[in-house]
């Protein structure tokens, strides 16, 4: 009997068959959803990169964790904390860093229209 996984998740984000980045395999992944929980902004984002740096760690993918965004699931920066999201994906890359940004596809049951659930 054939288990089948992941079908939502097969169906919305089919395998390319292809590698991940070499990048994300061979150098440092730092995730600030751990170095960073609650105080995640660009600044904070890219002095940890230069911390990173100075401290004699090659470059390698910055995972930016869900707090970059107001809410879970908007795909929208917080302007707040990220007036210039670009500028900074492009500070990390210059220093060799590559940007992971955390997305949590989160699903409501509630209807669309506000009512409630029975």
């Amino acid at each position: 009997m054939a288990i089948r996984t992941n079908t939502a998740g097969s169906a919305s984000f089919p395998r390319s068959g292809r590698a991940p980045a070499r990048q994300l395999l061979a150098r440092p992944r730092c995730d600030t959803w751990i170095e960073l929980p609650c105080t995640l902004s660009r600044d904070a984002a890219l002095r940890l990169a230069a911390d990173l740096l100075s401290a004699g760690m090659p470059p390698g993918a910055l995972m930016t964790g869900d707090s970059w965004a107001p809410d879970c699931g908007t795909g929208q920066f917080d302007r707040a904390g990220f007036p210039d999201p670009t500028a900074m994906i492009r500070q990390l890359y210059d220093r060799g860093f590559s940007d992971m940004s955390w997305i949590v596809p989160f699903a409501d049951a509630r209807p669309v229209d506000g009512g409630s659930r029975q």
